[in-house]
């Protein structure tokens, strides 16, 4: 029985005590199972072990569910057979498995993330008004030190006008660690660069009349450039080390219609104009809103009439 063991325990020193309720072992000493000395319980003193030192494999077996708990009955992980199962941080589950993966809650930080088999990244979030956040994918050099902000260069969702049709926006910070738009596609399709302060739209594509803006918001035309504290000025340059290349402007119209240069102002957009037209293949330059010379499809240059009958025919206003 018990106490004949304990007995014998005792008188041999392996300070291994028992009683009808327990067996005690002291510090390293070892409750030791399987013929190889497989799996060994015992404390060393300082940290309790558990430890499967043989061949095969542990398994801790439950009937509904495993937990591992503290002493007080904080959870550190719970094991369900047929449902979700948990890691918990302070009590709280952080990491829960689903039918299809799992469910994290707070920040999950990694040194890399592998997406197989054409699956989805997907932040969801229910949200009120437009322009409240739908998630942010954010890459983040952590040696910038001049702000928290520093190094950082963010893919952000936004609720747009529609609720079905959201905003996306790339944000990163600048030198001063400041975090400025750079770029954003809006609900409608507009698409917008932002200039190095991030707040106004340097060129915009107008997706509804598919116009381009540089310096506008408000393209009138195919490609319209705004320039509001100077002179807007388009630049076409070739290689100029080459001798022999070029640079051009193509207007190509219709058989039967004009390619113009408009010189405008203020008070009229036409009140310069040149005008090659198709249609008899004639060139026309307009002074003050009227034509001042031609020059039609013979080489004749007319001025003051549209009809040159000379080389070079020259008439004042009747």
């Amino acid at each position: 029985d018990l106490d004949t063991l304990d007995a014998i325990f005792s008188s041999s020193g392996t300070q291994v005590n028992l009683n009808p309720n327990q067996i005690n072992f002291a510090d390293n000493k070892k409750a030791i199972f399987g013929a190889g000395s497989d799996l060994q319980i015992y404390h060393d003193g300082s940290n309790s072990v558990i430890s499967d030192a043989g061949t095969g494999a542990l398994y801790i077996q439950a009937t509904d569910f495993l937990a591992l708990q503290s002493r007080a009955g904080e959870n550190y992980a719970r094991f369900n057979a047929n449902g979700a199962s948990a890691i918990y941080h302070d009590n709280v589950a952080a990491i829960v498995t689903t039918a299809t993966g799992i469910d994290v809650t707070g920040t999950a930080t990694m040194d890399g993330l592998t997406v197989e088999d054409g699956g989805t990244i997907q932040l969801t979030k229910n949200t009120v008004s437009a322009g409240d956040s739908l998630g942010i994918i954010e890459f983040h050099d952590e040696d910038g030190a001049a702000t928290a902000d520093s190094g950082k260069f963010q893919l952000q969702a936004f609720r747009g006008a529609d609720k079905d049709a959201p905003d996306f926006k790339l944000i990163g910070s600048d030198a001063g660690g400041t975090l400025r738009t750079r770029f954003q596609i809006a609900d409608n399709g507009d698409i917008s660069f932002y200039d190095d302060t991030g707040t106004s739209q340097a060129l915009f594509w107008d997706a509804s009349t598919e116009r381009l803006g540089i310096g506008t918001t408000s393209p009138s035309k195919n490609l319209h450039i705004y320039d509001a504290s100077g002179g807007a000025t388009l630049k076409i340059e070739s290689n100029t080390a080459n001798a022999y290349d070029s640079s051009k402007i193509e207007l190509l119209g219709g058989n039967l219609s004009t390619s113009e240069i408009l010189l405008g102002d203020a008070i009229s957009a036409t009140v310069g104009r040149i005008i090659y037209r198709h249609d008899g293949n004639s060139l026309a330059f307009d002074v003050n809103g009227s034509e001042a010379a031609r020059i039609d499809s013979s080489g004749n240059v007319g001025i003051g009439t549209s009809s040159p009958t000379s080389k070079v025919d020259i008439r004042s206003p009747n």
